[in-house]
């Protein structure tokens, strides 16, 4: 599958609005990814995080994708692997 890259300008009034949901997905994301590394269920989580950073479902499993590739990575790194 071919990957596209799209560009969108965005006008200068909406930059602050960007970085700041850059910033809290970014919080959330490492809040996520700790917990899932922690052996958190999944289900629990989502309510929790709605209530505590106040996204929606759909932000969070955007999130939740994220999370799971950057999981599956650290795991089929091994130390071994490295040294190459």
């Amino acid at each position: 599958m071919a990957r596209v890259t799209y560009h969108t300008l965005i006008p200068s009034s909406l930059h602050p609005f960007c970085e700041e949901m850059a910033l809290k997905f970014s919080e959330i994301e490492r809040h996520l990814y700790s917990d899932l590394k922690k052996g958190k269920k999944l289900k629990d989580l989502k309510r929790e995080y709605q209530l505590r950073f106040g996204v929606n479902a759909r932000h969070f499993n955007s999130i939740r994708v994220l999370s799971k590739e950057k999981l599956e990575v650290a795991h089929s790194v091994t130390p071994d692997s490295s040294k190459n």
